[in-house]
């Protein structure tokens, strides 16, 4: 009975989201006699490539497990919990960092919320939290943007984390007030995933619940769910056990890591921590939805409340639901999320058409691989034979033509010296190629897609889409995978690190003339020429201050705590005015005083060209807000 019900809710879904899928019954039909045979398959399937990752990329240790909504198909620990100790992964006893998973527990409590009626999600953020200063030039943002990421907010990593002082006594709101990113694009313009949007949602459930996030959540959520070992990140070991530890491969062994407390006010975006066992339990009440006689107090209707679409009618917001990220898989509709911090990676998958929950975790930086388990259990022991493919639209290369170039991410930084940091981030490279298809790649991996519509894309295994958004001119200008799981942003040369090159060559040359100007005249009218002189001192001190803060930001992360710029920053951007006061003065001076240019037109020359070289390396500086970024910390 269970088999067959999840075949009709799978051909409901291929019938609902207009997949063709030739041979669905058949499919389904072979879904149903080999159900127990894969579930036999699973813990051999699962062991191979999880030591395989481990031993490949050097990864300590790892969780894993597997469950429906009435049994648990597999829970296994790999390997090293603490290389220090010699202690062994357990998915019943090792604490684990959820990092973004958290948010998941953080939707599923202001949905909650919502359907309690004290929260609604079109509610301006404002009317819940009274006190809180966050400019919003671009629009009131709502609880529903929020929860789907797009409220607007950059993405700030320089001082996010800080923990003033000052503040420690002042109410939450005031904190926030302080590290919460600004406003720089209109709410529900696109998705850019934020942190921030997730640590407005915790207050607001304070301020609405008059409870602590963090009591609330254990107090309404998980202790009904017999969740009692859930553990908070920047609580210490004398009131709460420890998080597990993260780990590197440093020379022939692996080094466990101390990570510092994480800042409270940052619990609701990312500072949960509980057992897979525990993870395994919520998973299942997810799936059960509030079955009679449920004892993990999961409600039906909020779990399906977070799979609904956080933008019904916007097909770039369709990656995106009310608490999940959502995507195809061999088929199946899948509901996930995942996390990156304190040396972990974490992803939590749900996929409700086979009665699914999936949770995986590993606790080396360099364990990102494993996060792939989930999508691979689903295409090669579940449903190795079923193949979807979609109906294709016709768009010859004239036609494809106006997609191609390259895309840079909407989660960034567009303020602060963060910005800098652009240069380091992959470009999603689109090209045509000659069978009519786009090719996608620059983010890791190359996938083909085919023309499914006006201005969308899907691959020839129907489970990743490409669509673009035009302006009112009609030129392509951003990019979304997936119904905007990742939006991009075509790619300016303001963007680009091109303009950065240009503007370190055209003040290299700048300085270079300036000295070279200077010797000229030294030499021929035996007198300084001041002017020159001091441009080429001066701009080989910024030169020489820019390169140092640019690696500092690339690689600093302690930057993500302080609370404000430190003296090399200040520097750079003291500099900057300097040369452009400086060079101001260089271009206005001949025009006040002409009898002061010099004599010799060689020299004059090359004057000149350093002042059209400076203004130009002025300019790269402003547009990449390295001339403010020190002021807006």
């Amino acid at each position: 009975m269970r088999t067959a019900a999840k075949c009709r809710g799978g051909l409901a879904f291929a019938l609902k989201t207009g997949i063709l899928c030739g041979g669905l019954a058949a499919s389904c039909a072979a879904y149903a006699q080999s159900s127990e045979a894969w579930h036999s398959q699973l813990g051999p399937f699962v062991d191979g490539l999880v030591t395989t990752v481990l031993d490949r990329d050097a990864v300590a240790g790892a969780v894993v497990t597997v469950v429906t909504g009435n049994e648990i198909l597999l829970s296994r620990g790999y390997r090293l919990a603490d290389a220090g100790t010699g202690r062994m992964m357990d998915p019943l006893k090792d604490i684990i960092p959820l990092a973004s998973v958290t948010k998941v527990f953080t939707a599923f409590t202001v949905l909650q919320l919502v359907e309690e009626g004290r929260l609604a999600l079109d509610d301006p953020v404002a009317q819940h939290l009274s006190g809180l200063i966050l400019a919003q030039p671009h629009g009131r943002m709502t609880i529903r943007d929020l929860l789907a990421h797009s409220g607007g907010l950059e993405d700030r990593r320089i001082g996010y984390f800080a923990d003033p002082p000052e503040i420690a006594e002042a109410p939450a709101i005031a904190w926030i007030s302080e590290i919460v990113p600004r406003q720089i694009r209109p709410p529900s313009d696109v998705i850019s995933y934020s942190n921030a949007g997730y640590v407005l949602l915790g207050e607001i459930v304070a301020q609405v619940t008059g409870q602590p996030f963090e009591a609330y959540l254990t107090e309404k959520i998980l202790s009904p769910m017999g969740i009692d070992r859930a553990a908070f990140m920047q609580r210490s070991a004398e009131t709460h056990p420890s998080p597990n530890l993260s780990h590197v491969w440093s020379s022939g062994r692996y080094v466990a890591i101390h990570h510092p407390p994480f800042p409270s006010i940052h619990n609701a975006s990312g500072g949960l921590a509980m057992t897979a066992g525990d993870i395994g339990r919520f998973l299942q009440g997810l799936l059960r939805q509030g079955q009679r006689g449920d004892r993990l107090g999961v409600p039906a209707s909020t779990s399906l409340l977070m799979q609904a679409p956080a933008f019904a009618d916007r097909t770039e917001f369709s990656g995106r639901t009310l608490g999940y990220w959502t995507e195809t898989w061999a088929g199946h509709q899948v509901y996930y999320h995942g996390g990156t911090h304190f040396g972990f990676h974490t992803t939590m998958v749900l996929v409700p058409s086979l009665d699914l929950g999936f949770f995986v975790a590993a606790n080396s930086l360099n364990g990102d691989a494993l996060m792939g388990l989930p999508r691979r259990v689903l295409r090669e022991v579940v449903a190795p034979s079923l193949r979807f493919s979609s109906a294709q639209a016709d768009c010859p290369v004239a036609c494809l033509g106006a997609y191609a170039g390259r895309f840079i991410t909407t989660h960034r930084n567009e303020t602060g010296f963060d910005r800098l940091g652009l240069m380091s981030k992959p470009a999603a490279e689109i090209s045509v190629l000659e069978d009519d298809v786009l090719l996608l790649s620059g983010l890791g991996y190359s996938r083909r897609f085919h023309a499914l519509g006006d201005d969308l894309f899907e691959t020839p295994e129907a489970d990743l889409r490409l669509g673009f958004r035009r302006d009112g001119m009609g030129r392509v200008t951003l990019a979304f995978l997936n119904g905007g799981t990742h939006s991009f942003d075509r790619q300016t040369f303001w963007l680009s690190p091109e303009s950065v090159m240009s503007g370190m060559w055209a003040a290299l040359f700048g300085t270079f003339a300036s000295a070279l100007a200077s010797g000229m005249i030294w030499r021929g009218q035996r007198r300084l020429a001041a002017m020159p002189a001091l441009q080429a001192v001066l701009w080989s001190a910024v030169l020489s201050a820019g390169f140092v803060a640019e690696d500092h930001v690339r690689t600093a992360g302690h930057l993500a705590m302080a609370g404000s710029p430190d003296v090399l920053f200040w520097v750079v951007t003291g500099l900057l005015y300097l040369a452009a006061g400086v060079t101001i003065c260089a271009i206005v001076r001949p025009l006040v005083f002409p009898g002061k240019v010099p004599a010799l037109r060689f020299a004059s020359g090359l004057i000149a060209a350093s002042h059209f070289a400076f203004a130009w390396a002025l300019t790269v500086a402003w547009n990449w807000s390295l001339m403010s970024a020190a002021f807006r910390w």
